[in-house]
């Protein structure tokens, strides 16, 4: 495996769908359906489709997406796994805190990975082979901070 390609190709497919939810949010911004814990918009059906359409046509691995499932019913040991609409209850509210996720596993531990940040248009990209990270190319590294005390921690909002 050329990893360097897979990974040319995850961010391809990132822009591109990034740039589909920039460019057509008010008809994508519908709901498809909606429980107290979560909402689907047509943003994200769109989005996992077009880079669906995009990484089968250029990669001899399968997929598991958020929206469709998996693309073949055995996946093996190296497979992508898509969330096309990181943040869709923020998409749909018009706030700028959302991302287009796109991972490459094999044997269920991390390859690389591509995080878009198409409203700030920011790409992370993480190679865990050459244990490197970057944001737009840059090379980027958690901090060297130890103590509890001078740390922050972000996470979700709970449910509960």
């Amino acid at each position: 495996m050329i990893l360097d390609k897979e990974i040319d190709l995850a961010i391809k497919a990132a822009k591109a769908s990034g740039k589909l939810l920039l460019d057509n949010k008010t008809d994508l911004n519908s709901k498809t359906s909606q429980t107290l814990r979560d909402i689907k918009l047509k943003a994200d059906v769109f989005s996992e489709s077009l880079i669906k359409e995009i990484i089968l046509s250029n990669s001899k691995y399968p997929i598991l997406a958020e929206e469709s499932g998996k693309s073949e019913a055995n996946l093996g040991e190296t497979f992508w796994a898509i969330d096309p609409l990181d943040g869709t209850a923020n998409y749909s509210r018009n706030i700028p805190i959302c991302c287009i996720s796109i991972g490459l596993v094999h044997k269920m531990k991390p390859l690389a990975g591509v995080i878009y940040d198409f409203n700030n248009d920011d790409m992370y990209v993480g190679d865990c082979v050459k244990n490197l990270s970057t944001i737009n190319k840059k090379n980027i590294s958690v901090s060297k901070t130890n103590k509890k005390k001078e740390a922050i921690l972000i996470t979700g909002l709970p449910h509960g």
